[in-house]
């Protein structure tokens, strides 16, 4: 089984392939199922390849065979060659096919060393060599693999992508690579996809695919059972192809006996849709409330809403397709809880010793630890035994070692108490007279007796001693009543003893009904019918004047009477169990495909479900018939007054609603009438109602104010409360003018009132405004009016000024004007600046002079306390920026210097281009002629040569 990608951007392409097609019958059953076919080719003994798996050496189908037979089909034909030797033989006959079938022949070897496997049995650059040269469909390249084996490492990825760079990056190749290894090594894989003509190949282990064996259950029961169930890891050792975690998942999820596996009930499922509901996705939460595993209530849910979308619009089963069934070639994504596989007749070499594995350990009880421990037990005690004898040996001979030495090595060595030399816990008495208080107080709380005692005072009365002293008191009660009351008491005993006390009452026989259920609803429609019909004669006959003297007595139309129906509540009739499951399910479903509330729209319609939309239970059961009926009295006779002819007393006697009304009304007539009879008033009072803005009725009262709004609001008011503020104040602080220091006597007018006014109004402009005005401090004149005073008091103002012809100057020039011509002479001293001497103007320009001079030492001083806190605070900073421009200037000047160089040998370079073409030909030349020299000074050399031989023939 294969899963082919041929790009990490594509969806991965599933082949299911005919495996190991190495015989004659294996190959006829892959032709008619038109499957993509997988063969192994070795050499036999022979020296022939033919088409067998190791450890067979042979097979009835040679390599020539089969490709003659696939020859005319259309599907991938992949060889996998197990050697090299049988591919050099192979050679020969991949070269003479036919180009349709090389377009669709894959060539695969492992020809590339792996984790933890052997070494390959090809030589890899000339097998790729050779498998290019036959220009076939595709080549399959892989690396040699075990049941050990870990891992696809980037080394081993990196070794085959240079492999092939060597050759054209157009050629079509795929790795095969196990899947259970795909994971683990992905980061390493997905450097193969750097040549989109590369692709993956995933080979999925059967058994892996299909899920557990029997055998294996049976080996992880027993490790369960010899380690416990928190040594997964130990559990995992015994088992080749499981992990640790997939121990403990197939345990907990299959083979713990707690596990229900049984069908669900109603009550089941019910219970997880509303759980589902209530903690959605929450499944090891809801799975030991519905006491099932979480795996078993998420796939029970699911198949839930598959049932429920399977279902057509008139509520018919439409045939979908399971979601959750396997096909062929898929793999299980939860293998863990689902049945065993039974075991194979003939198991792979593989199962085999793991099972005579798991077989030895699971039977050894004492390991390693078990036989240490018993060793050293031994050894102990032949130590033991060896130092008894030499003792016993020089007792007899007569050599004692000094016992005070022997007894302090025992009490070193030992550490129990030897009872023969010593008392234990002994407490020896001091010497003369001393308190023994103590120790009769410790001997009473060891004595057991004295214990028993205490605990029995502790604990009370217990309840069987109780009941014994109360059987004991009725025992004497009865003597005594037998004694005193003899005849009475055998009276007593004989009722007990009646045999009529104890015989048995029999059923209620009562006789047959003489007239059953239907009978009387006839006879109720009868009189139904009796009584429209009487009401249709009486109106024929024109007696309504009678008719409406005369009230309805009929008792099937006296509402709440007797012979009324009692009222039953309204319940919702109770749906199949299947159909109230399959809604609840449509509903879930209906809420998973919603999209999201932020987008707005309507709510999923639901249907009725379960009535679990809550808490509550939306259907109400169908109650007794006593329920919400309106008591009657059975014992007596209905009045149905609706003339008014009884009395009050039937207040309590059920009545139509006509009758009601009218009673109400002749209450408010008699209330009436007794107001009417009341004498006239003899006083008269008038109440002035406050005029209240009627409130509006589109005002919602009930609003919660917003946090946000509320600080605005109260911003606002408080913004508003400092204007209305301001406008209390005078016109010198509301126009921001200078204050004076002091108030002169020159500014204060005669009238007192004014005077006291003056002041106060200046002791509140000079005041420090922002000081808190501390308690039982009367307010400012200012406080004291109210704008609309103030206001009335500006408006009379100027209109005083206006009758007495006063002329309202403009503020800005009257002090503009006072500030050019006014000066300050001394502190407190104003003087007009064209009316003083020189002398005085010398005088008032040194005043100023010095104010200006304290003011710069002032303000020279906070500069410098500025500065000061801004070298601490900028200092750091003010360094590294330093730093930073020191090395800016150093790589600027290092630049300078690079491209200086650079221009350097750039002309350099120019300048070589424009010699080398001169400089080789000279060399050329000189090459030349040295090669002209050379071959001058051989002939010469074999000249001289032939000289010497003929000189020295001729010698």
């Amino acid at each position: 089984m294969v899963f082919s990608t041929p790009a990490p951007s594509m969806l991965p392409i599933h082949v299911h392939w005919a495996h190991a097609v190495n015989s004659q019958a294996s190959l006829a059953s892959a032709l008619a199922q038109d499957q993509a076919i997988e063969a192994d080719i070795l050499l036999n003994s022979d020296n022939i390849p033919v088409m067998a798996h190791p450890p067979a050496i042979d097979s009835d189908l040679t390599l020539r065979a089969f490709l003659a037979q696939v020859e005319p089909g259309v599907g991938v034909v992949k060889l996998d060659f197990k050697s090299d030797a049988a591919f050099q033989q192979a050679l020969p006959l991949l070269r003479d096919l036919s180009l349709p079938l090389k377009s669709r022949l894959w060539i695969n070897a492992d020809i590339l060393l792996g984790s933890n496997a052997e070494e390959p049995k090809f030589s890899a650059p000339h097998f790729v060599a050779e498998a290019i040269r036959l220009r076939v469909g595709k080549l399959s390249l892989g690396w040699t693999t075990s049941k050990h084996s870990t891992e696809y490492t980037p080394a081993m990825v990196r070794e085959m992508l240079h492999l092939l760079s060597e050759y054209d990056s157009s050629t079509a190749a795929t790795f095969p690579i196990k899947a259970s290894l795909v994971r683990g090594s992905w980061e390493a894989l997905k450097a193969l996809y750097a040549n989109p003509a590369f692709g993956m190949t995933l080979w999925l282990n059967e058994a892996l695919s299909e899920g557990d064996l029997n055998t294996e259950d049976e080996i992880l029961k027993a490790a369960v059972m010899k380690y416990g169930k928190n040594q997964w890891a130990r559990v995992a050792s015994l088992l080749a192809r499981k992990s640790a975690k997939q121990c403990k998942a197939r345990w907990y999820e299959w083979l713990d006996p707690s596990i229900k596996k049984t069908e669900w009930s109603r009550e089941e499922e019910e219970k997880l849709l509303h759980l589902a509901k209530l903690m959605p996705s929450q499944w090891r939460t809801i799975a030991p409330i519905v006491g099932r595993t979480a795996a078993q209530c998420m796939e029970h849910y699911e198949k839930l809403l598959d049932q429920a979308q399977s279902k057509g619009a008139d509520g018919d089963e439409v045939a979908v397709e399971d979601p959750r069934r396997l096909r062929p070639g898929e793999i299980d994504p939860n293998p863990e809880n689902k049945p065993a596989r039974p075991d194979p007749i003939d198991m792979d070499e593989d199962e085999k010793e793991m099972l005579s594995e798991a077989r030895a350990r699971l039977a050894n009880t004492k390991g390693k630890k078990a036989k240490r421990k018993a060793r050293e037990k031994q050894l102990q005690e032949a130590k033991r035994l060896a130092s008894l004898q030499k003792r016993r040996e020089l007792k007899a001979a007569g050599i004692t070692a000094d016992k005070s030495k022997q007894m302090g090595n025992l009490r070193k060595k030992r550490k129990f108490i030897d009872y023969v030399k010593e008392i234990p816990f002994e407490k020896k008495a001091p010497a003369g007279f001393y308190d023994t208080s103590a120790e009769r107080t410790s001997a009473v709380a060891l004595d057991p007796k004295q214990t028993a005692l205490y605990l029995n005072q502790l604990d009370g009365v217990h309840r069987d001693a109780e009941e014994k002293r109360a059987r004991r008191d009725d025992a004497k009660r009865q003597k005594k009543l037998l004694s005193s009351a003899l005849p009475q008491q055998i009276a007593a005993i004989n009722k007990l003893n009646d045999p009529s006390s104890f015989i048995k009452r029999k059923a209620l026989d009562l006789p047959a009904p003489l007239v059953t259920n239907d009978e009387l609803g006839l006879l109720a429609k009868q009189g139904a019918t009796d009584a429209a019909q009487a009401q249709l004669l009486a109106l024929e006959h024109s007696a309504q004047t009678s008719t409406a003297l005369v009230a309805v007595y009929d008792p099937l139309a006296t509402p709440g009477g007797p012979t009324a129906t009692p009222a039953r509540a309204a319940y919702t009739p109770q749906m199949s169990v299947r159909e109230t499951i399959m809604q609840e399910a449509a509903n879930l479903a209906a809420m998973t495909r919603a999209p999201t509330p932020l987008l707005g729209g309507d709510n999923v319609e639901l249907q009725q479900g379960t009535g679990y939309g809550g808490i509550t239970p939306s259907r109400t059961p169908g109650p007794p018939s006593s329920v919400l009926r309106t008591p009657n009295s059975s014992l007596r006779t209905p009045m149905r007054d609706m003339l008014g002819i009884n009395p009050e007393g039937g207040e309590g006697v059920d009545e139509s609603k006509r009758a009601e009304k009218a009673r109400l009304r002749a209450k408010a007539a008699a209330l009436q009438g007794g107001f009417a009879s009341l004498p006239a008033a003899e006083h008269e009072y008038e109440i002035n109602l406050p005029d209240v803005a009627a409130a509006d009725d589109d005002d919602d009262t009930t609003r919660v104010e917003d946090a946000g709004e509320r600080d605005a609001r109260m911003a606002r008011e408080a913004a508003a409360d400092a204007d209305k503020a301001r406008l209390r104040r005078s016109s010198v602080f509301q126009k921001q003018l200078p204050k004076p220091s002091t108030a002169t006597s020159t500014v204060l007018n005669d009238d007192p009132a004014i005077q006291k006014a003056l002041a106060a109004l200046l002791v509140s402009d000079v005041g420090d405004v922002k000081k808190k005005r501390k308690r039982g401090q009367t307010a400012t004149s200012s406080d004291a009016f109210t704008n609309d005073e103030l206001t009335v008091a500006r408006n009379l103002v100027a209109l005083d000024a206006k009758l007495y012809g006063g002329a309202v100057l403009d503020v800005n020039e009257v002090w503009q004007t006072a500030q050019k011509h006014t000066k300050e002479l001394a502190p407190g001293q104003l003087v007009d600046w064209d009316d003083i001497s020189v002398d005085l103007r010398i005088q008032v320009l040194a005043n100023e002079f010095a104010v200006l001079k304290d003011v710069e030492a002032k303000l020279a001083k906070k500069a410098d306390k500025l500065e000061h806190k801004a070298g601490l605070l900028h200092g750091g900073y003010e360094n590294v920026c330093a730093g930073y421009g020191t090395s800016l200037e150093s790589t600027h000047q290092a630049w300078l210097h690079k491209s200086r160089e650079l221009h350097a040998f750039s002309q350099l370079r120019l300048v070589e281009q424009l010699a080398l073409p001169r400089r080789l030909e000279s060399l050329g030349r000189e090459v030349d002629l040295l090669q002209l020299r050379e071959v001058e000074l051989q002939k010469r050399y074999a000249l001289l040569l032939e000289e010497t031989e003929a000189a020295t023939a001729e010698t």
